[in-house]
Formats: C-alpha cells, structure tokens, sequence
C-alpha cells in the first residue's frame, strides 16, 4: 500500500546528500512499508512515552532523540553512497535502548517492578530489521545504539542524583 501524492525519493537520503541537507531530518518520518512503519512507530511510541511519564524526562527529550538519532542514521547513509535511508529505525532503537537502560538501573537499585524484558525484546526485533526491509541500513542500527546509550546514561544519571 503505497501513496503516490508525494514522491519519496524527494524525501529519503538515497547516496551522498550533497544541498539537500533538509533530507536528514525528513528521512526518518518516510516509510517505505507498512510493517516496517508500524514496528518501528510502535516501539518508539511505547518506549517514548515511557521515558516521558515514568522518567520524567519531559517531550523535548523525546523529541531530541528522535531528530539526533534519525538524522544521524540518516547522514551515516549517506556516507555510504549504496544504500537509501527512510523511517524511524534510528529513534525507536534509541528510545528503546535509553529505556532498558533506565530500566536496568533502577532494577539495580532494588526496584524490582522495572521491566528490563519489554525493553529488551524490542530492541532484538529492531536489530533484526536491517536485513529484512528496504529503506532500514546498518547506519541507522548504529545512530541508535549510539544516541540510546548516551541519552540512556544521562537518563540514569539524571534518576540517581534525584
């Protein structure tokens, strides 16, 4: 099921971006599939709300890691030349991996309530995209592992200090 009103290919990194550095932040709102769209905006709606509720970390957080990690996934892409970068691959695995983490420390720290199992699943069944669907790269994968653990430690500092 695909729409046809808007062009994708004017919205996806597909090879270097040269002028069209816009891309990089439109890039993660583009799906190219309806699968791949509903795991991965699922995920991030889950694990987003999550560290904005539970966490306390507010919807700027939330929203932070969604332009850092799609932009970046979609910039390291780039870089590559031979494969195109579209959908939410980067921010849902970094919400996801930011929320085990925080998940994972407060289990640490004797709250035993905290559910490091959901997190965890996910993440695995992200991971596992890459090769399975078009428009999901490595690159992607890496920007969030990479924007999940940094916002994830700073969530856990954040909880520890208070």
């Amino acid at each position: 099921m695909r729409s046809q009103v808007v062009n994708a290919a004017t919205l996806v990194v597909l090879g270097p971006i040269g002028n069209d550095w816009p891309k990089l932040v439109s890039s993660p709102f583009v799906h190219l599939s309806l699968p791949y769209a509903f795991m991965a905006l699922v995920a991030f709606a889950i694990f987003g709300s999550l560290i904005e509720r539970s966490l306390s970390a507010g919807p700027f957080v939330v929203l932070g890691t969604w332009l850092l990690a799609g932009a970046g996934g979609a910039w390291l892409s780039a870089g590559t030349g031979i494969s195109r970068a579209s959908g939410a691959l980067a921010p849902a695995i970094a919400v996801t991996l930011a929320s085990g983490m925080a998940a994972l420390d407060a289990r640490r720290g004797g709250d035993h309530d905290a559910d490091i199992v959901g997190p965890g699943v996910a993440l695995v069944a992200l991971c596992l995209l890459p090769p399975l669907v078009i428009g999901a790269t490595w690159q992607e994968l890496v920007s969030g592992l990479v924007v999940g653990i940094g916002v994830g430690s700073l969530l856990t500092v954040r909880l520890r200090s208070a």
